[in-house]
């Protein structure tokens, strides 16, 4: 297949997915990063191009869209960005296309299959190498190369970084992920054979290919965390959320929503510290019934959204067995009591003589654990640390005070 030369600002060179389509002369895709709303508008330059599913584009041949990405300072790196993602289906080519083919680019990238018949590539992109412009293999920060399976689904994000003074040379990163992916791996910066300075203006793919869904990001090109993990719980009548970050930026609060009633609400927030590393927060949710299942999003202060790939339950204490029995070394009836824990958390008892009675009047109780260790029951003590994900303790018998409740309590 031979490529066309255009002489845009950035161009991606895909072969994609191939289908059978109709012409039509554009299509329009939402951004999705909700804090560059908007929508951009592809136009079927040559060749064929359809809709399917309703937001896939199929196409063969030539997409250009006119989509103005306009540079800004990302405050926690210091660089000037600007940057735009593609979520498209790849398919190998057999050849690289020839250098006049590729023309004066901002960037660009290929995927080339790796020897006749293989059903695995590597990613290759365009930019400087030796004051040459060439395609060169898609190094990832730890310098290996980026490789691709013939007709996988990828994340293909270019981010630009731009001199401050307005002149200079250019450089891109290109980010990878597999369409699970919340994480996007980054290459090494590439030189870019352009001297456009003003941030991106337009986009073209040129090939046969699926293109499924666009984003696009000025200043901070990247979610402010790598990564965030949420695991939610019941704890000292209140639902908490323990919301971990990788390489963490920027201090503004980051939020925390849940699918209810077939819409996302936000439950909680909470500022992060910002400071490149990871951190673990416990966060109070709002709105959440213990034993229930919910969907959750985690989105940061530049709108990037991290989804729960399934609905997360807010997990309770379950009290396995139960019995009442004379306890011999105190001369004195005690409840005994088996219950699921979390490892390192802290435990507390409560009684009252009235079911219904409001949080205040609930009293706490000392109680005492079994220590498997030692094969026999601890001290009395009015909070206690789980023993794994089981744990056994004892609660004095009082005929007036009949009932207790166990709550997980925040950690320290």
């Amino acid at each position: 297949m031979r490529f066309h030369s255009v002489g845009l600002t950035f161009v991606a060179l895909f072969s994609l997915f191939s289908l059978q389509t109709n012409a039509q002369s554009s299509f329009v895709l939402t951004n999705s990063n909700t804090s560059a709303a908007g929508t951009v508008t592809f136009t079927n330059t040559t060749g064929t191009a359809s809709v399917t599913n309703g937001t896939m584009i199929v196409f063969e041949g030539q997409l250009d869209a006119d989509w103005i990405v306009e540079k800004a300072l990302d405050t926690a790196s210091g660089l000037t960005l600007a940057s735009v993602q593609l979520l498209t289906q790849i398919k190998l080519f057999d050849e690289l296309p020839a250098s006049n083919e590729v023309g004066n680019v901002q960037g660009a990238v290929a995927a080339l299959r790796n020897g006749t018949g293989s059903s695995v590539g590597t990613y290759y992109a365009w930019g400087v190498s030796n004051s040459v412009l060439t395609w060169m293999p898609l190094l990832s920060t730890n310098g290996t190369p980026f490789t691709v399976n013939d007709g996988e689904t990828n994340y293909i994000t270019f981010v630009f970084s731009y001199p401050s003074s307005g002149t200079g040379i250019v450089s891109n990163k290109i980010c990878i992920g597999e369409s699970v992916d919340t994480v996007m791996e980054p290459s090494v910066w590439i030189v870019s054979g352009t001297t456009t300075t003003t941030g991106i203006n337009s986009v073209s793919l040129l090939g046969v290919g699926v293109l499924e869904q666009v984003g696009s990001a000025s200043g901070s090109a990247a979610p402010l965390s790598s990564a965030i993990s949420l695991d939610v719980y019941y704890a000292s009548n209140n639902v908490y959320a323990a919301v971990t970050t990788t390489g963490e930026q920027g201090t503004s609060p980051i939020k925390i929503y849940a699918w209810i009633n077939g819409s996302w609400v936000e439950v909680g927030s909470f500022v992060p510290e910002g400071d490149g590393e990871g951190h673990t927060y416990r966060v109070v949710l709002t709105g959440l019934m213990p034993g229930q299942s919910y969907q959750f999003m985690v989105k940061d202060e530049v709108g990037h959204e991290f989804l729960s790939s399934s609905s997360l339950l807010v997990r309770t204490i379950t009290v396995e067995s139960s019995s009442i029995e004379m306890a011999t070394d105190l001369q004195m009836r005690m409840l005994t009591v088996t219950f699921n824990t979390e490892t390192a958390h802290r435990y507390q008892v409560k009684i009252c003589a009235d079911l219904t009675a409001s949080a205040d009047q609930w009293t706490v109780e000392d109680v005492r654990q079994y220590r498997e260790a030692e094969g026999a029951w601890g001290s009395f003590t009015n909070e206690f640390m789980a023993a794994g994900t089981k744990t056994q303790i004892q609660i004095p018998v009082n005929r007036e005070r009949a009932f207790f409740k166990i709550f997980m309590l925040e950690n320290r």
